[in-house]
Protein backbone atom coordinates (compact mmCIF):
# COMPACT_ATOMS: atom_id res chain seq x y z
CA UNK A 1 0.00 0.00 0.00
CA UNK A 2 1.24 3.65 -0.82
CA UNK A 3 2.06 5.72 2.20
CA UNK A 4 -0.08 8.38 1.10
CA UNK A 5 -2.92 5.69 0.49
CA UNK A 6 -2.24 4.38 3.71
CA UNK A 7 -2.28 7.92 5.86
CA UNK A 8 -5.45 8.49 4.24
CA UNK A 9 -7.21 5.00 5.38
CA UNK A 10 -6.15 5.81 9.21
CA UNK A 11 -7.02 9.46 9.44
CA UNK A 12 -10.68 8.19 8.02
CA UNK A 13 -10.65 5.44 10.55
CA UNK A 14 -9.32 8.17 13.53
CA UNK A 15 -12.09 10.61 12.70
CA UNK A 16 -14.96 7.31 12.50
CA UNK A 17 -13.70 6.46 15.70
CA UNK A 18 -13.87 9.90 17.20
CA UNK A 19 -17.52 10.33 15.90
CA UNK A 20 -18.24 7.06 17.61
CA UNK A 21 -17.17 8.05 21.07
CA UNK A 22 -18.13 11.23 20.91
CA UNK A 23 -19.15 11.62 24.72
CA UNK A 24 -15.51 10.72 25.76
CA UNK A 25 -13.68 13.38 23.55
CA UNK A 26 -12.77 16.68 24.93
CA UNK A 27 -13.27 19.88 22.81
CA UNK A 28 -12.05 23.00 22.20
CA UNK A 29 -15.86 23.95 21.66
CA UNK A 30 -18.11 23.33 24.31
CA UNK A 31 -20.87 22.78 22.13
CA UNK A 32 -19.97 19.90 20.36
CA UNK A 33 -20.68 16.40 21.70
CA UNK A 34 -23.19 17.93 24.77
CA UNK A 35 -27.04 17.16 25.20
CA UNK A 36 -29.00 19.82 27.34
CA UNK A 37 -32.26 19.32 28.30
CA UNK A 38 -34.07 22.60 29.44
CA UNK A 39 -37.76 23.66 30.31
CA UNK A 40 -39.18 27.35 29.84
CA UNK A 41 -41.69 28.38 31.78
CA UNK A 42 -44.24 30.80 29.84
CA UNK A 43 -46.91 32.73 31.33
CA UNK A 44 -49.46 33.95 28.45
CA UNK A 45 -52.97 32.37 29.72
CA UNK A 46 -54.34 35.68 30.45
CA UNK A 47 -56.50 38.07 28.50
CA UNK A 48 -53.78 39.81 26.96
CA UNK A 49 -52.58 36.69 24.90
CA UNK A 50 -48.92 37.95 26.30
CA UNK A 51 -46.15 36.07 28.02
CA UNK A 52 -45.88 37.98 31.59
CA UNK A 53 -43.92 35.46 33.36
CA UNK A 54 -40.89 38.14 33.26
CA UNK A 55 -42.96 40.79 35.66
CA UNK A 56 -45.29 38.55 37.43
CA UNK A 57 -43.05 35.26 38.70
CA UNK A 58 -40.17 35.41 40.91
CA UNK A 59 -39.74 31.54 41.99
CA UNK A 60 -40.00 28.40 39.70
CA UNK A 61 -39.50 24.84 41.16
CA UNK A 62 -39.92 21.91 38.91
CA UNK A 63 -40.74 18.29 39.22
CA UNK A 64 -39.92 15.93 36.68
CA UNK A 65 -42.10 12.28 37.08
CA UNK A 66 -41.56 9.23 35.85
CA UNK A 67 -43.98 6.81 34.40
CA UNK A 68 -44.85 5.48 37.63
CA UNK A 69 -45.82 8.84 39.27
CA UNK A 70 -42.59 9.02 41.17
CA UNK A 71 -40.61 12.09 41.71
CA UNK A 72 -37.24 11.74 39.87
CA UNK A 73 -35.66 15.09 39.69
CA UNK A 74 -36.69 18.20 41.25
CA UNK A 75 -35.10 21.88 41.43
CA UNK A 76 -36.32 25.20 42.20
CA UNK A 77 -34.48 29.21 40.79
CA UNK A 78 -35.67 32.97 42.08
CA UNK A 79 -34.67 35.97 41.81
CA UNK A 80 -33.10 38.68 38.87
CA UNK A 81 -32.51 35.31 36.51
CA UNK A 82 -36.04 34.34 36.22
CA UNK A 83 -36.26 37.78 34.21
CA UNK A 84 -33.57 37.44 32.01
CA UNK A 85 -34.15 37.39 28.43
CA UNK A 86 -34.11 33.45 27.53
CA UNK A 87 -34.20 32.03 30.69
CA UNK A 88 -35.02 28.45 30.92
CA UNK A 89 -33.62 25.98 33.61
CA UNK A 90 -31.50 23.59 32.72
CA UNK A 91 -32.66 19.89 33.67
CA UNK A 92 -30.47 16.91 34.32
CA UNK A 93 -32.14 13.39 33.85
CA UNK A 94 -31.46 10.83 31.71
CA UNK A 95 -33.32 10.16 28.23
CA UNK A 96 -36.92 9.28 28.39
CA UNK A 97 -40.62 9.72 28.67
CA UNK A 98 -41.55 11.94 31.30
CA UNK A 99 -44.13 14.47 32.83
CA UNK A 100 -43.57 17.54 34.33
CA UNK A 101 -44.95 19.62 37.06
CA UNK A 102 -44.01 23.05 38.26
CA UNK A 103 -45.78 25.79 41.16
CA UNK A 104 -44.33 28.76 40.53
CA UNK A 105 -44.84 32.16 43.22
CA UNK A 106 -43.96 35.32 44.00
CA UNK A 107 -40.48 35.58 45.91
CA UNK A 108 -40.23 33.79 49.10
CA UNK A 109 -44.25 32.89 49.81
CA UNK A 110 -45.22 32.84 52.99
CA UNK A 111 -49.15 31.92 52.72
CA UNK A 112 -49.26 28.57 51.06
CA UNK A 113 -46.87 25.27 50.92
CA UNK A 114 -46.33 22.94 48.96
CA UNK A 115 -46.59 19.02 49.32
CA UNK A 116 -47.55 16.73 52.49
CA UNK A 117 -44.71 14.18 52.81
CA UNK A 118 -41.48 16.33 51.08
CA UNK A 119 -38.79 15.09 52.81
CA UNK A 120 -36.89 18.07 54.48
CA UNK A 121 -33.35 16.47 53.62
CA UNK A 122 -34.37 16.36 49.57
CA UNK A 123 -36.12 20.08 49.59
CA UNK A 124 -32.83 21.50 51.06
CA UNK A 125 -31.40 20.37 48.07
CA UNK A 126 -33.64 21.75 45.59
CA UNK A 127 -31.93 24.95 44.44
CA UNK A 128 -29.10 23.23 42.67
CA UNK A 129 -31.44 20.29 41.19
CA UNK A 130 -31.38 17.22 42.78
CA UNK A 131 -32.19 13.28 41.73
CA UNK A 132 -34.68 11.78 43.86
CA UNK A 133 -33.18 8.97 46.22
CA UNK A 134 -34.78 5.88 47.36
CA UNK A 135 -34.89 7.13 50.52
CA UNK A 136 -36.17 10.50 49.39
CA UNK A 137 -38.80 8.95 46.64
CA UNK A 138 -41.78 10.78 46.69
CA UNK A 139 -45.01 10.56 44.77
CA UNK A 140 -46.06 13.69 42.40
CA UNK A 141 -49.55 13.57 44.51
CA UNK A 142 -48.29 14.74 46.85
CA UNK A 143 -47.69 17.80 45.63
CA UNK A 144 -50.55 19.79 46.77
CA UNK A 145 -50.75 23.52 47.14
CA UNK A 146 -52.03 24.53 50.64
CA UNK A 147 -53.26 27.94 51.79
CA UNK A 148 -52.74 28.81 55.04
CA UNK A 149 -55.76 29.18 56.80
CA UNK A 150 -56.89 30.01 60.52
CA UNK A 151 -59.86 27.59 62.27
CA UNK A 152 -62.32 29.24 64.19
CA UNK A 153 -64.12 27.92 67.54
CA UNK A 154 -66.83 26.59 65.03
CA UNK A 155 -64.87 24.82 63.08
CA UNK A 156 -64.67 27.24 60.17
CA UNK A 157 -61.69 28.11 57.69
CA UNK A 158 -60.70 31.78 57.52
CA UNK A 159 -58.23 32.99 55.44
CA UNK A 160 -57.18 37.29 54.97
CA UNK A 161 -55.54 39.40 57.34
CA UNK A 162 -54.89 42.81 57.23
CA UNK A 163 -51.32 43.90 55.30
CA UNK A 164 -51.09 40.34 54.08
CA UNK A 165 -52.68 39.44 50.71
CA UNK A 166 -52.11 35.95 49.34
CA UNK A 167 -48.34 35.15 47.32
CA UNK A 168 -49.33 34.85 43.80
CA UNK A 169 -49.45 31.26 42.72
CA UNK A 170 -49.04 30.03 39.76
CA UNK A 171 -49.04 26.02 37.85
CA UNK A 172 -48.37 23.52 35.12
CA UNK A 173 -48.41 19.90 34.54
CA UNK A 174 -47.64 18.53 31.00
CA UNK A 175 -47.65 14.73 30.62
CA UNK A 176 -45.63 12.51 27.97
CA UNK A 177 -42.59 15.14 27.38
CA UNK A 178 -39.94 13.21 25.78
CA UNK A 179 -35.98 14.09 26.92
CA UNK A 180 -34.37 12.50 23.49
CA UNK A 181 -31.68 10.86 23.27
CA UNK A 182 -28.60 12.46 21.32
CA UNK A 183 -25.37 12.79 20.53
CA UNK A 184 -25.64 16.74 20.91
CA UNK A 185 -28.05 19.47 21.02
CA UNK A 186 -30.20 21.31 23.13
CA UNK A 187 -33.79 20.52 23.99
CA UNK A 188 -36.01 23.05 24.86
CA UNK A 189 -39.72 22.27 26.30
CA UNK A 190 -42.00 25.00 27.25
CA UNK A 191 -44.43 25.03 29.75
CA UNK A 192 -47.32 27.14 29.77
CA UNK A 193 -48.41 28.20 33.32
CA UNK A 194 -52.62 29.18 34.62
CA UNK A 195 -52.31 31.93 37.13
CA UNK A 196 -54.65 30.81 40.83
CA UNK A 197 -55.02 33.67 42.38
CA UNK A 198 -57.18 36.39 41.84
CA UNK A 199 -57.23 39.62 43.32
CA UNK A 200 -60.81 41.68 44.19
CA UNK A 201 -61.16 45.06 44.82
CA UNK A 202 -65.19 45.46 46.10
CA UNK A 203 -66.30 49.11 46.58
CA UNK A 204 -69.99 49.49 48.28
CA UNK A 205 -70.77 53.39 46.85
CA UNK A 206 -73.66 55.34 48.87
CA UNK A 207 -74.89 58.03 46.86
CA UNK A 208 -76.11 60.14 49.44
CA UNK A 209 -72.97 61.49 50.11
CA UNK A 210 -73.30 60.76 53.58
CA UNK A 211 -69.67 59.19 54.79
CA UNK A 212 -69.31 55.00 55.71
CA UNK A 213 -66.76 54.19 58.32
CA UNK A 214 -64.85 51.17 57.41
CA UNK A 215 -65.23 49.10 60.39
CA UNK A 216 -69.46 49.54 59.96
CA UNK A 217 -69.14 47.04 56.97
CA UNK A 218 -67.77 43.58 56.49
CA UNK A 219 -67.23 41.64 53.37
CA UNK A 220 -66.15 38.08 52.35
CA UNK A 221 -65.94 35.55 49.62
CA UNK A 222 -67.21 31.94 50.40
CA UNK A 223 -65.54 29.31 48.66
CA UNK A 224 -64.05 25.79 48.89
CA UNK A 225 -60.66 25.94 47.43
CA UNK A 226 -57.90 26.68 49.73
CA UNK A 227 -56.25 23.04 48.99
CA UNK A 228 -55.02 22.43 45.10
CA UNK A 229 -54.18 19.14 44.03
CA UNK A 230 -51.37 17.80 42.19
CA UNK A 231 -53.23 18.47 38.72
CA UNK A 232 -54.52 22.20 40.12
CA UNK A 233 -58.08 21.00 40.97
CA UNK A 234 -59.20 22.09 44.05
CA UNK A 235 -59.70 19.15 46.90
CA UNK A 236 -63.78 19.88 48.00
CA UNK A 237 -64.92 19.28 51.33
CA UNK A 238 -63.74 22.16 53.80
CA UNK A 239 -65.25 25.38 52.78
CA UNK A 240 -62.98 28.77 53.30
CA UNK A 241 -64.01 32.24 54.06
CA UNK A 242 -61.75 35.22 52.19
CA UNK A 243 -61.34 38.50 54.28
CA UNK A 244 -59.95 41.78 53.41
CA UNK A 245 -56.77 42.36 53.40
CA UNK A 246 -56.94 45.79 52.88
CA UNK A 247 -60.32 48.07 53.59
CA UNK A 248 -60.40 51.90 53.59
CA UNK A 249 -63.53 54.37 53.35
CA UNK A 250 -63.41 56.38 50.54
CA UNK A 251 -65.42 59.95 49.10
CA UNK A 252 -65.15 61.62 46.49
CA UNK A 253 -66.45 65.02 44.48
CA UNK A 254 -68.26 63.95 41.03
CA UNK A 255 -70.23 67.30 40.73
CA UNK A 256 -69.10 67.81 37.47
CA UNK A 257 -70.56 64.38 36.20
CA UNK A 258 -74.71 63.93 35.32
CA UNK A 259 -74.03 60.79 37.89
CA UNK A 260 -78.13 60.53 37.94
CA UNK A 261 -78.74 61.05 34.57
CA UNK A 262 -76.08 58.91 33.08
CA UNK A 263 -77.57 56.15 35.89
CA UNK A 264 -81.00 57.00 34.49
CA UNK A 265 -80.68 56.54 31.01
CA UNK A 266 -78.65 53.50 31.55
CA UNK A 267 -81.23 51.48 33.09
CA UNK A 268 -84.29 49.87 31.25
CA UNK A 269 -87.31 51.66 31.24
CA UNK A 270 -89.38 48.74 33.07
CA UNK A 271 -87.59 50.39 36.17
CA UNK A 272 -87.87 52.64 38.02
CA UNK A 273 -86.01 55.00 37.68
CA UNK A 274 -82.97 56.30 40.04
CA UNK A 275 -83.06 59.41 42.06
CA UNK A 276 -80.32 58.87 45.06
CA UNK A 277 -80.79 61.32 48.14
CA UNK A 278 -77.54 62.91 46.93
CA UNK A 279 -75.60 65.66 48.76
CA UNK A 280 -76.26 68.90 47.01
CA UNK A 281 -72.29 69.22 46.84
CA UNK A 282 -72.26 66.59 44.54
CA UNK A 283 -70.23 64.64 46.93
CA UNK A 284 -70.21 60.82 47.15
CA UNK A 285 -68.91 58.48 49.67
CA UNK A 286 -68.47 54.51 50.28
CA UNK A 287 -65.95 51.65 51.61
CA UNK A 288 -63.77 49.84 49.11
CA UNK A 289 -62.06 46.22 49.83
CA UNK A 290 -59.10 43.59 48.89
CA UNK A 291 -59.21 40.34 48.78
CA UNK A 292 -57.46 37.85 47.22
CA UNK A 293 -58.59 34.41 46.63
CA UNK A 294 -57.27 31.23 45.50
CA UNK A 295 -58.35 29.97 42.18
CA UNK A 296 -61.90 29.97 40.88
CA UNK A 297 -63.96 27.08 39.36
CA UNK A 298 -66.57 27.11 37.58
CA UNK A 299 -68.11 24.10 38.47
CA UNK A 300 -68.26 25.29 41.93
CA UNK A 301 -69.62 28.45 41.00
CA UNK A 302 -73.49 27.69 42.95
CA UNK A 303 -71.09 27.84 46.14
CA UNK A 304 -69.17 30.61 45.63
CA UNK A 305 -70.95 33.75 47.20
CA UNK A 306 -69.62 37.15 47.56
CA UNK A 307 -71.32 38.76 50.43
CA UNK A 308 -71.16 42.19 52.25
CA UNK A 309 -72.69 42.98 55.67
CA UNK A 310 -73.60 45.71 58.35
CA UNK A 311 -70.96 44.85 61.36
CA UNK A 312 -73.42 46.43 64.02
CA UNK A 313 -76.73 44.46 63.34
CA UNK A 314 -75.02 41.72 60.71
CA UNK A 315 -78.53 42.81 58.38
CA UNK A 316 -76.14 41.50 54.88
CA UNK A 317 -76.34 44.29 52.23
CA UNK A 318 -75.48 42.61 49.08
CA UNK A 319 -74.98 38.67 48.65
CA UNK A 320 -74.60 36.99 45.06
CA UNK A 321 -73.16 33.94 43.36
CA UNK A 322 -69.99 35.39 42.34
CA UNK A 323 -69.09 33.26 39.51
CA UNK A 324 -72.32 33.76 37.85
CA UNK A 325 -71.63 37.37 38.28
CA UNK A 326 -68.28 37.74 36.84
CA UNK A 327 -69.52 35.86 33.97
CA UNK A 328 -71.51 38.28 32.81
CA UNK A 329 -68.78 40.51 31.50
CA UNK A 330 -67.34 37.79 29.50
CA UNK A 331 -67.94 39.80 26.76
CA UNK A 332 -68.35 38.39 22.85
CA UNK A 333 -64.51 37.71 21.78
CA UNK A 334 -63.65 36.03 24.72
CA UNK A 335 -67.20 33.70 24.66
CA UNK A 336 -65.89 32.65 21.83
CA UNK A 337 -62.27 31.88 22.51
CA UNK A 338 -62.68 30.86 25.71
CA UNK A 339 -64.92 28.32 28.23
CA UNK A 340 -66.32 29.50 31.28
CA UNK A 341 -63.34 27.94 33.18
CA UNK A 342 -60.60 29.40 30.96
CA UNK A 343 -61.42 32.76 31.07
CA UNK A 344 -61.73 32.50 34.95
CA UNK A 345 -58.24 31.42 34.65
CA UNK A 346 -56.93 33.99 32.02
CA UNK A 347 -58.74 36.64 34.10
CA UNK A 348 -57.02 37.80 37.60
CA UNK A 349 -58.38 41.33 38.44
CA UNK A 350 -61.73 41.86 39.53
CA UNK A 351 -63.51 45.21 40.32
CA UNK A 352 -67.19 45.05 41.42
CA UNK A 353 -69.14 48.54 42.31
CA UNK A 354 -72.45 48.19 44.31
CA UNK A 355 -74.91 51.04 44.53
CA UNK A 356 -76.31 52.20 47.99
CA UNK A 357 -79.49 53.95 48.87
CA UNK A 358 -78.93 56.69 52.12
CA UNK A 359 -79.91 53.07 54.23
CA UNK A 360 -77.64 51.35 53.03
CA UNK A 361 -79.60 49.37 50.78
CA UNK A 362 -78.17 48.02 47.37
CA UNK A 363 -80.36 49.69 44.42
CA UNK A 364 -82.23 48.08 42.50
CA UNK A 365 -79.35 45.07 42.14
CA UNK A 366 -76.96 47.25 39.98
CA UNK A 367 -73.74 46.20 40.02
CA UNK A 368 -70.77 47.70 38.19
CA UNK A 369 -68.60 44.84 37.10
CA UNK A 370 -64.96 46.20 35.03
CA UNK A 371 -66.61 48.70 33.09
CA UNK A 372 -70.01 47.32 32.49
CA UNK A 373 -73.07 48.08 34.52
CA UNK A 374 -74.95 45.08 35.51
CA UNK A 375 -78.77 44.46 36.20
CA UNK A 376 -79.03 41.94 38.84
CA UNK A 377 -82.63 40.65 39.59
CA UNK A 378 -82.20 37.41 41.54
CA UNK A 379 -80.90 38.81 44.97
CA UNK A 380 -83.83 39.68 47.31
CA UNK A 381 -83.02 43.04 48.71
CA UNK A 382 -85.11 43.06 51.98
Amino acid sequence: MKPIKFLACLLTALAAVGLASCDKTIYDDEGDCVVRYQVRFVYDYNLKYADAFAHEVQAVTLYVVDRDGDIVWRKSESGPQLAEEGYAMEVEVAPGTYSLLAWCSSENPTTFRVGEEENAASAAGDAAGTPATESAAQSCRSLKANFFTETHADGSLHIGREGEPLDRLFHACETNVEFPAADEGTFTHTLHLTKDTNHFVISLLQLSGEPIAREQIAFEIIDDNAHLDWDNRPILGRPVTYHPWYTASVDADLSTQPVAQAAQTARPAALPALTPARADNGSYAGVIAELTTSRLMYANRDNTILRAYRTDTGKTIVSIRLIDALLLVRGYENSIKLTEQQYLDYEDEYSLTFFLDENHKWLYGVIQIESWRVIYYETDLE
